[in-house]
């Protein structure tokens, strides 16, 4: 495992120097803890391989071990994102992305707080994913906070 993860070095000369770093939590494997894995897809085994696992009570900047992938794919878990801001500073987050099935999985799940505009909040919710163009992204971002302005939606602004 540790091996993979020397690969994955962007500065190094590894065979996995292009790949991304998915970090994914477990909420159901121990109870009372998570369970953070890292995965990455491995070129020479043509499939998905787990680089890093570990149990923590919570997900935090403390769980993050450096190291210096390529880009990272991350959850909605908010903690993700910040850890990769805090450890390896705010110009990294250039490198990462969102996985577009918990993206769904967050669209749908808060999409019931707005049950009424539920489609709207989706359609608004796909512009962003599928924008093309940095252009089409900022559209569907000012679209997006005219929604939650003229709905009075503020649990969903941080969204």
């Amino acid at each position: 495992m540790a091996n993979i993860s020397l690969e994955m070095d962007r500065d190094g000369s590894g065979v996995m120097v292009d790949e991304f770093a998915f970090i994914d939590a477990k909420h159901n494997r121990c109870r009372g803890f998570k369970t953070l894995t890292l995965w990455t897809y491995h070129q020479v085994l043509r499939k998905l391989v787990s680089s890093a696992i570990m149990e923590v009570d919570e997900e935090n900047t403390k769980n993050c071990y450096k190291f210096n992938p390529f880009g990272f794919i991350v959850g909605d878990n908010h903690a993700n994102w910040c850890s990769i801001r805090d450890i390896y500073g705010v110009h990294t987050l250039e490198r990462a992305v969102s996985c577009e099935f918990h993206y769904k999985q967050s669209v749908q799940r808060n999409s019931r707080k707005v049950s009424e505009k539920s489609n709207e909040f989706i359609c608004l919710a796909n512009a962003l994913l599928h924008a093309e163009t940095i252009n089409q992204f900022n559209a569907a971002c000012e679209q997006m906070e005219t929604f939650f302005k003229i709905n009075n939606i503020k649990e969903l602004h941080k969204w």
